[in-house]
Order: C-alpha cells, then sequence, then structure tokens
C-alpha cells in the first residue's frame, strides 16, 4: 500500500489490516501520525518505508523484518526536538535498516548527530540488523569572516613593507661602513704624508751651507 495522506484515524484503521505486508507511507505533516505505533498494531507488516520515522511501542509490526525511513534533519531542528531512533529495539524481528538523511540547510553538526542517533539504534538492537546509511543534500557551510580575513591580510602587508624597509636600510648602512673599512682615515693620512714633506724641507734647508 502506498499512501501520500493520512492521519491518525486513518493510521490506526490501516494497522488494523491484516493481510498488510508492505507499506509505504510519506506524509509532510507528521503531527497528524500518533505518537507510536501501538502494540498489535500492522500484525503481519514485513516491509515498511516511512517519511517521517516513526516510533514504536513494545509488541508493534511483530512481523517486520526491514524498515527504511527518509530523516529531514531540518524539520528535527525546526520542532527543536533530538533525532531518536532507539525505538527501533521494539522491532523484535527487524533484520535490517536502510536511513536517508536529508543534510540540507542544517549545520554540518546537526546532520552528524542524526546519523549518530540512527547509528546508536542499530547498535543497541539485539539482531544487531544490517545498516545502510545514505546522505542527501547539502550542509550550511562554514561561517567565516570576511573583515578578519582582510584585517590580517592587510596587517601582513604592513609588516612586510616595514621588513623591506629595514632591509634597505641596513643594505645602506652596510654599503657605508664597507667605504670606511676599505678607505679608513684617507684625510687624515694624506695630512701626515703633507707634515713629513714639509719636515724633510726643512732638514734640507738647515742642512744646507751658508751663502757666501
Amino acid at each position: 500500500m502506498f499512501l501520500e495522506s493520512v492521519d491518525a484515524r486513518d493510521f490506526g484503521i490501516i494497522g488494523s489490516l491484516p493481510e498488510l505486508r508492505f507499506l509505504y507511507l510519506v506524509t509532510q505533516n507528521a503531527s497528524v501520525l500518533p505518537d507510536a505505533v501501538p502494540a498489535g498494531g500492522f500484525p503481519k507488516l514485513r516491509h515498511c518505508y516511512t517519511v517521517p520515522p516513526l516510533t514504536y511501542l513494545p509488541g508493534a509490526m511483530p512481523c517486520l523484518e526491514s524498515v527504511e525511513f527518509l530523516i529531514v534533519v531540518a524539520h528535527f531542528v525546526e520542532a527543536r526536538k533530538a533525532a531518536n531512533f532507539d525505538t527501533l529495539q521494539h522491532l523484535r524481528k527487524l533484520e535490517k535498516v536502510d536511513a536517508t538523511i536529508d543534510c540540507s540547510d542544517v549545520e554540518v553538526e546537526e546532520a552528524e548527530a542524526a546519523k549518530a542517533a540512527v547509528m546508536h539504534a542499530v547498535d543497541i538492537h539485539p539482531n544487531r540488523p544490517i545498516l545502510l546509511l545514505r546522505e542527501t543534500g547539502v550542509c550550511k557551510p562554514k561561517w567565516s569572516s570576511p573583515s578578519i580575513s582582510s584585517s590580517s591580510s592587510s596587517s601582513s602587508g604592513s609588516l612586510q613593507t616595514k621588513i623591506t624597509d629595514q632591509e634597505e636600510f641596513n643594505e645602506e648602512a652596510y654599503d657605508d661602513d664597507g667605504e670606511d673599512e676599505l678607505y679608513p682615515d684617507s684625510d687624515q693620512a694624506q695630512a701626515d704624508e703633507e707634515s713629513i714633506e714639509e719636515d724633510e724641507e726643512a732638514q734640507d734647508y738647515l742642512g744646507a751651507p751658508a751663502s757666501p
């Protein structure tokens, strides 16, 4: 049976059908469904596909072997309700869980929480059923601040300019020092040479014979 619209009363009638073995139930309004599938409901159901997932009381769907559901994470977020699928353990003959997680328009952490909830429910089930887990949709991108990035870039550029200016200053200072080391006290050396020449001329004059 394939249904796209159902309320709680209809759901109760369907659950009483004695020979129903396959059920595909899709509804956009989860509030019209009962809080949980009651004990004794759907006595011969083997496979059940639902949107949204159902909650099961002990003794519900006693012959169910395979359950498949779509989890729209945004619905849980809007309802401020944590995803919890632990009532799957009340399905005594469950052998397979096929879950699709719709991550559209939610944070990555919220999608991961829903995934973890499904995995936990399967892990604690006494039958350890096979789990097929799929994801669809795209999560919200991580928030980033353009102003911080721009500020960091500007600060980095300013720092680089300062470093470059300092390097140029150091190179000029090195060049000046290098010239001083190659030609130390050139003015003083020239003055000393001139003084020596004057002394030699004076000695020559003093040692020369007197004029007749």
